[in-house]
């Protein structure tokens, strides 16, 4: 799939309607209610008696839907587009509404050309976008639908103000699934919770028993199943959502359809970035999704990186450990075929040769080469997957061969999935690479100290606080550097708090991290290359990550960071990074806690080279001591 060229996309996608993709897609809410609503008869006599619609109107609607005139809009274009919109215009029941825009789609599905009746002849877009406001859902998703045919199947492109409030409506209905999902998986845990703790109870009661009266009664998996059930339904029906918060989007295979059309077109695929379509996509696939609903959003996401712009910014995003997940969860060979499409397109298609090997070291540290070896032990009879397993091993191997470690702890940090490891507590790492973290403005630095404020894992938090105290004790100006990075994000917090007033508190989500510890000894000054991306990176984390894994791992780095770079501290303290790991003291993880404690010593400890002689003497001592108290 991924061998496909661009240009032979947009002879693809425009095949993608709802009842010719799959059986899955044909038995959907939109196309289920479309059927319905065709078999019911309209009383259009009712209408001109009233005056609502003209004898002209009527008749015309007549011969097409009772005479079978199925060619006559091609014969009366100009007609056809004045009629329809005016019953548009002037009806407003829903069940007559619904009816016309069935009719206007069953037109448009027997010749793609005929959009040109609506667009040509029907003036501006406002009688659709208007329809989109409706109370009615089916009028919402089936004008929706409509609107994605109007703009793609016609030369001319929707205009720039539509074309926003368009994708911003589609945005706002996967957003709504994405709240409800949220919403129903907080309240399974509530469920389970509340299932466990008396389960929990009884089954000390049941080993006590047991104990003394030597009988052990099997405990029945049947009364326990009732058992859950009847409390998730009672919870059920106690729980208080939010306003609006219990409402589903059963039309989420519609919204993504309107989607595989919308962005085959190159300048509509950048209004779709605008309105922050890609996170949105990628916050949806992060969650729990049917796997038709999964296909459909990554092959937006497939779609998207034909363009080399769009490409190359897609792991700002995050996007590859979230496809490597599907990946590795996929049970559906539809689903895999489209991530490895994507996967391969995310490194064939970017022009920056840097920016494909940054994305095949992302899908390295996401363990895609382990996928790739599972599925080429089951070589599939699809081809497609088979050539793009192939090309992907071949890219991802070459890079492993040329990768260095600094390589693969730049792409840790700013992934925000950060694990211990052997490299962290590298001393020649840190001696060689702490200055490195300064490039790029000290963007790894202010990751680091982004982590230790957002992550609430504690894996995350412990790592980042190491990583900082690294930095600190390595990097003569370091601790300047993090205080000021902290002081920076703070800013920025304020400023994004006084934007956000109002709002109702954790809102604002804050990002999760996992995963792998990737220095290696040796090369600690590289830190600070490139404006010390890779140190502001490393503050950077420290501040946003909630993941503990991260936050240790970055603690541990700017501590060497500080340790093994003359001006570490001076560094560490202008990015801001010294006040976050101080502040993660007082971190729920002990590990975090532990490793920002570190990170705060060698912070404060001012010539190392003084502490380790002070250290040997006190030792020294210590033996002499006991030496004498052998001898007496």
């Amino acid at each position: 799939m991924a061998n496909i060229h661009d240009e032979n996309v947009s002879k693809l996608i425009p095949k993608l309607d709802d009842d010719k993709i799959d059986m899955i897609a044909a038995t959907s809410v939109l196309q289920i209610r479309a059927s319905e609503i065709r078999q019911t008869p309209m009383n259009w006599q009712s209408y001109l008696q009233s005056q609502m619609i003209t004898q002209h109107d009527h008749d015309f609607i007549q011969a097409l839907v009772n005479k079978g005139q199925k060619d006559l809009p091609d014969r009366q274009p100009e007609v056809c587009a004045a009629v329809f919109l005016n019953l548009l215009t002037h009806i407003s029941k829903d069940n007559t509404i619904q009816y016309i825009l069935v009719l206007i789609d069953d037109i448009l599905s027997e010749d793609k050309s005929r959009v040109k009746i609506f667009r040509d002849k029907g003036g501006n877009w406002k009688p659709f976008l208007n329809l989109l406001n409706r109370q009615d859902e089916f009028i919402q998703h089936m004008t929706a639908r409509i609107i994605a045919k109007l703009a793609c199947w016609h030369p001319v492109l929707m205009e720039r103000s539509d074309l926003n409030f368009y994708l911003s409506w589609l945005m706002d209905q996967l957003k709504m699934n994405a709240e409800v999902m949220t919403v129903e998986l907080a309240h399974a845990q509530e469920v389970m919770l509340a299932h466990e703790k008396p389960n929990a109870e009884r089954h000390r009661r049941q080993l006590f028993d047991d104990k003394h009266n030597h009988k052990k009664q099997p405990e029945d998996p049947n009364q326990k199943y009732s058992s859950l059930c009847t409390e998730f339904d009672e919870l059920k029906l106690h729980e208080q959502l939010p306003p609006g918060s219990n409402k589903t989007n059963d039309y989420i295979q519609s919204v993504a359809r309107c989607l595989q059309m919308m962005l085959r077109v190159d300048e509509y695929r950048f209004a779709f970035l605008s309105v922050d379509g890609i996170s949105t996509l990628l916050s949806i696939l992060a969650s729990r999704v049917n796997f038709q609903v999964q296909y459909q959003l990554v092959f937006c996401l497939w779609v998207l990186t034909f363009n080399p712009l769009l490409a190359e910014k897609m792991n700002k995003f995050n996007a590859i450990p979230i496809l490597a997940d599907i990946l590795s969860d996929s049970v559906k060979e539809k689903v895999t075929r489209i991530v490895l499409a994507v996967l391969r397109n995310l490194i064939e298609k970017p022009e920056d040769k840097q920016v494909s090997k940054e994305h095949c070291i992302a899908m390295v540290q996401c363990k895609v080469l382990k996928q790739l070896s599972i599925l080429e032990q089951k070589r599939s009879d699809d081809e497609d997957i088979m050539n793009d397993v192939d090309f992907l091993n071949e890219r991802l191997q070459a890079s492993v061969q040329d990768l260095s470690s600094f390589d693969q702890y730049a792409t840790e940090i700013k992934s925000g999935r950060l694990e211990w490891s052997p490299v962290h507590k590298s001393a020649k790492f840190w001696r060689e690479n702490a200055a490195r973290l300064n490039e790029r403005g000290q963007e790894l630095l202010r990751t680091l100290v982004h982590l230790l404020e957002r992550s609430a894992d504690p894996v995350v938090l412990a790592v980042a606080c190491y990583d900082v105290g690294e930095y600190v004790r390595h990097y003569p100006r370091g601790k300047q550097y993090v205080s000021h990075c902290t002081v920076e994000q703070a800013q920025r917090a304020r400023a994004g708090a006084a934007a956000h007033a109002g709002a109702p508190a954790g809102a604002q989500r804050r990002p999760r991290g996992a995963g792998r510890g990737l220095l290696r000894r040796g090369r600690l000054n590289k830190l600070n290359e490139r404006g010390q991306e890779l140190l502001r990176t490393l503050v950077h984390l420290l501040e946003r990550s909630a993941d503990p894994v991260v936050l240790a791992v970055a603690c541990y780095d700017v501590g060497e960071y500080v340790r093994h770079y003359p001006r570490g501290k001076h560094i560490i303290e202008q990015l801001g990074g010294k006040q976050r790991v101080m502040y993660l003291l007082s971190h729920d993880d002990p590990n975090v806690r532990y490793e920002a404690l570190l990170a705060v010593q060698k912070l404060m400890v001012h010539n190392w080279e003084y502490l380790g002689k002070q250290l040997e003497k006190d030792v020294g001592k210590q033996e002499g001591g006991q030496a004498i108290g052998a001898k007496a």
